[in-house]
């Protein structure tokens, strides 16, 4: 008989707790945004929702997270001055950012999305062309040719 396998058990150990998500709060100038360039030394160039680009930096926490192009951050300001750099906070994972959006607050991007689109009645389908065709025809009878 072979003697029973040892090992592999230890896995259960070493897994990872599940991050408490971090929101946005307002009191303190906190908000979310995308990182769009990568500037090296830790620096970044993230979009907010609103639109503005800003100059962030990672705070040191955070150091060892890796930071790709297109990921949800929250960021804050380091100063007084709006308009100056900003501190990444936190970043968000996949499960995260649609949990955000879920609750709305991350709806602004969409609807500016939404308002860059044509007006609705440029986009019409060929079904419904066909049925207004179809309801402004007039019949013609054999009467109304006699008389032309």
């Amino acid at each position: 008989m072979p003697q029973k396998g040892r090992g592999g058990h230890n896995n259960t150990r070493h897994r990872g707790k599940p991050k408490e998500m971090i929101r946005a709060d307002k009191s303190i100038e906190q908000k979310y945004a995308k990182i769009t360039d990568l500037r090296g030394n830790r620096q970044f160039t993230a979009e907010t929702i609103e639109g503005d680009k800003k100059h962030c930096s990672i705070r040191g926490a955070l150091q060892r997270v890796k930071m790709r192009v297109g990921d949800l951050v929250l960021i804050e300001p380091l100063s007084d001055d709006l308009n100056g750099k900003y501190q990444i906070m936190f970043r968000y994972t996949a499960d995260q950012q649609s949990t955000l959006s879920k609750e709305g607050a991350l709806n602004t991007v969409e609807q500016e999305e939404e308002s860059d689109d044509e007006p609705e009645e440029a986009f019409v389908f060929e079904s419904q062309l066909k049925e207004n065709q179809e309801t402004n025809t007039i019949d013609i009878g054999t009467n109304f040719i006699d008389g032309i």
